[in-house]
C-alpha cells in the first residue's frame, strides 16, 4: 500500500475522514510504522505530530508504560512535554493484534492530560 500512491493517500483519507483540518492539536503515531500514517494524517489535520516510541529511542524525559505482548513485555515511551493538558489527539496505529501497544500508548496520551476530540 504504501508504495502505492493512490491507495496510500485513500488510506490517510480513511484515517482522517470524522476529523475537520484544524480539529485536532495533534496526531500520536505508535513505532515504527505507525509514524508513517499518522505523519501524514497529521499534515492533512493540519496537526502536531507525536511519537511513542521504544523507550530507549527517546532522547529526553520520557513517560514511560510497560505492556504485555504474546512474546514477552517492552516498554513504550513519549516524552513528558510532547502533549499539553486538554490537547485534542488521535492515536493511530499500523497494526492491532493484542491491542497492548495501542491501550499503552492511550495510556499515556491520557497522564498528560490529552483526549480525543
Amino acid at each position: 500500500m504504501l508504495a502505492d500512491a493512490r491507495l496510500f493517500s485513500g488510506a490517510i483519507d480513511l484515517l482522517t475522514e470524522r476529523f475537520k483540518p484544524g480539529s485536532v492539536d495533534a496526531v500520536v503515531g505508535i513505532d515504527a510504522r505507525g509514524f508513517i500514517f499518522a505523519a501524514a494524517a497529521a499534515v492533512k489535520l493540519r496537526a502536531g505530530f507525536v511519537p511513542v516510541r521504544k523507550k530507549a529511542s527517546c532522547p529526553t524525559r520520557p513517560s514511560n508504560r510497560i505492556i504485555a505482548l504474546e512474546y514477552g513485555s517492552a516498554t513504550v515511551a513519549m516524552h513528558v512535554d510532547a502533549l499539553k493538558p486538554g490537547a485534542r489527539v488521535v492515536l493511530i496505529d499500523d497494526l492491532l493484534a493484542t491491542g497492548g501497544t495501542s491501550a499503552a500508548a492511550a495510556a499515556l496520551v491520557k497522564k498528560l492530560g490529552a483526549q480525543h476530540p
